[in-house]
């Protein structure tokens, strides 16, 4: 039932070689045809660093930025990220005229769209993707609501836990709140644009 890892490689710290194989390891689901977009393809490093994980994000910035990880910015090493991957990853070559691809990949006309956003997400591919983030948190609403859900159940929670209602870290403006303490980071949003890093 269990075999050897199929390959093993040993890769140059260079940013052309790490965003290289980085890439080929992101698109690996598009050409698969699981996906058309890798950030969709939830079980990549790609996915998880859209999806605001610290690590995978710090890691997009070290394939970015290897000689330079303390001075980058993140937001914009994941939109060059993004670039990147949507450039290499471009469908290659037609069979006939209506015929499949040689190699699958990302059609031209989402690489353009992704070259005109220059590499960066709006907020409702964030929402969407941070799904989990928010389900994460069991029970979301006001906080008077979270905390009558919390004494209404409250035999399931430690004696020392006082009240429900756990404020959504990025969204601290808000009166939004979850039962739970969320164990993902979100990803940063930079404010009035509607972007997100």
């Amino acid at each position: 039932m269990w075999e050897e890892r199929f390959k093993s490689v040993l890769v140059e710290g260079s940013r052309d070689s790490l965003a290289r194989v980085a890439a080929y390891i992101d698109l690996n689901p598009i050409r698969a045809r699981l996906t058309e977009d890798p950030k969709e393809y939830r079980w990549s490093g790609y996915a998880a660093a859209v999806a605001g994980l610290r690590v995978a994000r710090e890691g997009i910035r070290g394939i970015i930025d290897p000689s330079d990880r303390e001075e980058s910015n993140l937001t914009e090493s994941m939109a060059r990220y993004r670039l990147w991957v949507f450039g290499e990853g471009i469908t290659e070559g037609v069979q006939g005229t209506d015929g499949p691809a040689i190699r699958a990949g990302i059609s031209p006309e989402k690489v353009k769209e992704v070259f005109a956003q220059k590499g960066k997400l709006g907020w409702g591919d964030y929402v969407r993707c941070r799904v989990r983030y928010f389900t994460d948190g069991a029970v979301i609403g006001s906080r008077g609501w979270v905390n009558q859900i919390f004494e209404d159940h409250r035999q399931r929670f430690g004696p020392k836990r006082k009240d429900g209602a756990r404020r959504f870290k990025f969204l601290a403006e808000t009166d939004i709140f979850g039962l739970r303490d969320l164990r993902v980071e979100p990803a940063a949003v930079s404010s009035g644009s509607g972007e997100v890093g």
